[in-house]
């Protein structure tokens, strides 16, 4: 399909400068063919549905301003007519169309420009009374099916060696007041819409190139461009969301590392104390059994195992066992806190005399914390709990007296 030559095709123009000549005739200067841009055209505006391509699919041509500047002297003395006709502008045609003539025609920045001088007066006086309101440049040019893109605009094919062959007065262009392709609808054509979306809204990586959907129906269109862009609405409210979840999660996972690290930090400042005092209470508890006259396994026992094996080997005794039974009612589910307590009152006793008076009297001072003031193992008249806890020490001389 190289060098195919396309069938009639029109651009449009908005008529906005008029003058009057003298005789009457209307002078209209106008872009009358853009360039430098690409243009949608369907594939049976261009001739290329006897090609193989389906009629209806959209084909973006590229019209290089070099090739349209070339075409000036091709758009010079073009007949004007008022609408387009169904065939090119011939001799046996010319007379039956013409309107008027182009004239002065010159390459500008953005394509082609002339002066149309109107004649007829039936064409100025729709003209006039905005009745016809477009002008259309009716042309053809070589097209070849060459992809490519041109200022971040995609095409799939390359136009060039343009040829005028008329200028139309029409009433609305298909596609608005730009330049376009095809100034009057098809009967049973629907308008056609480009649709352009950058990558930026599409979420494509920075530097993609914008994409560009071409649709027949407006109405459609308008639904596709509603539904892309809402779309990308929701996609940029959840990955706003879900940045504010991973914030709030990691300002929280950070929080309880320093936390952690706090308290790592405070217990590695305590932990020399705590290994001393357990190294010290464990001490104890070996020298208490030592007193008391008991041997122990200490390798690989931890404390609590240690106190109750002394108090199981010191329950063997039965002025101790008194003591014991007291204190421990389950020697099997004994804690820490109270196994401490039963091996400091056990300690506490005279290891020499294990008759119940001094185990009692032991006691009592070991649960009230009393200090031994004098020889005979007695102590400062006690107060409060304490006197509680040495007059029940001492009930059993009450009752042996009654």
């Amino acid at each position: 399909m190289k060098n195919h030559r396309t069938p009639l095709v029109f651009d449009s123009q908005p008529l906005t400068r008029r003058s009057r000549t003298k005789e009457g005739y209307l002078l209209v200067p106008g872009l009358i063919a853009a360039s430098d841009n690409v243009q949608p055209y369907f594939a049976r505006e261009l001739g290329l549905d006897k090609q193989g391509l389906p009629p209806n699919q959209v084909v973006r041509v590229f019209r290089p301003k070099a090739e349209v500047d070339k075409a000036v002297s091709s758009f010079d003395g073009l007949p004007v007519t008022l609408e387009h006709p169904t065939r090119m502008v011939n001799a046996k045609t010319w007379r039956t169309v013409a309107r008027g003539e182009s004239r002065n025609t010159r390459a500008v920045d953005s394509g082609l420009e002339s002066d149309l001088l109107i004649r007829d007066e039936t064409t100025i006086g729709e003209i006039e009374a905005n009745i016809r309101k477009e002008l259309s440049a009716g042309y053809d040019f070589h097209i070849e099916l060459t992809p490519g893109s041109h200022k971040g605009t995609a095409y799939d094919a390359v136009a060039s060696d343009f040829i005028g062959n008329h200028i139309a007065v029409t009433k609305t262009a298909r596609g608005g007041h730009d330049c376009r392709v095809a100034d009057a609808q098809p009967k049973g054509d629907k308008k056609m819409r480009v649709l352009v979306f950058d990558a930026l809204l599409l979420g494509l990586p920075a530097g993609s190139a914008a994409t560009q959907i071409s649709i027949e129906d407006d109405a459609v269109a308008s639904q596709v461009d509603s539904l892309v862009r809402a779309a990308a609405q929701a996609r940029d409210a959840a990955v706003t969301e879900r940045d504010a979840v991973i914030t709030e999660c990691t300002e929280k996972l950070e929080a309880l590392a320093r936390d952690s690290q706090e308290q790592l930090e405070a217990l590695e400042a305590k932990l020399p104390g705590l290994i001393e005092a357990a190294a010290q209470d464990r001490a104890s508890v070996l020298a208490g059994a030592v007193k008391l006259g008991l041997t122990l396994k200490a390798e690989g026992k931890d404390t609590l195992t240690l106190r109750r094996e002394v108090l199981t080997e010191a329950g063997k005794d039965a002025g101790r066992k008194a003591v014991i039974d007291a204190m421990v009612p389950d020697l099997a589910k004994l804690d820490e806190a109270s196994a401490k307590l039963a091996t400091a009152a056990l300690f506490a006793m005279d290891s020499g005399k294990k008759t119940p008076a001094k185990a009692h009297d032991a006691l009592g001072h070991a649960l009230t914390q009393m200090k031994v003031e004098g020889k005979d193992g007695t102590c400062a008249a006690p107060t409060g709990r304490a006197a509680m806890m040495n007059n029940s020490a001492n009930a059993w001389r009450r009752e042996g007296k009654k």
